[in-house]
């Protein structure tokens, strides 16, 4: 996406009777796009280690969970294992594709979604 003159410019592939390669630009109002709330702004490097260590405190409950005595406390740990996984893992991945790729991000941001009527 591109911003020029207060508008939002965004490319859209047509319906599928359109001709392969044809594009279309939309222009949105920022006005009707709901902005998201930032509570925080990290640094790559504290943005990283707190995503490893999530993922570690999974690797943790989950091998916790083999080793529990009764099975509420291992389906507690595994489901905590589970949500500590899904939350810590997301970020990075996109770190790392961005690396890959060699897209170079300034900071990890902590906030809402960015579609709440979604």
């Amino acid at each position: 996406m591109r911003r020029r003159s207060g508008t939002i410019a965004a490319v859209e592939l047509m319906g599928t009777n359109a001709p392969s390669g044809w594009f279309e630009r939309e222009s949105v109002n920022p006005a009707a796009i709901a902005k998201r709330r930032v509570f925080a702004r990290l640094s790559i490097a504290v943005g990283n280690a707190l995503q490893t260590a999530g993922i570690l405190a999974a690797c943790f409950a989950l091998r916790a969970s083999q080793s529990a005595h009764s099975t509420a406390i291992a389906v507690i740990a595994m489901l905590l294992a589970w949500v500590l996984l899904y939350f810590s893992s997301h970020a990075i991945a996109h770190w790392l594709v961005g690396r890959f790729v060699g897209i170079r991000f300034l900071f990890y941001t902590v906030g809402g979604t960015g579609n709440p009527e979604g």
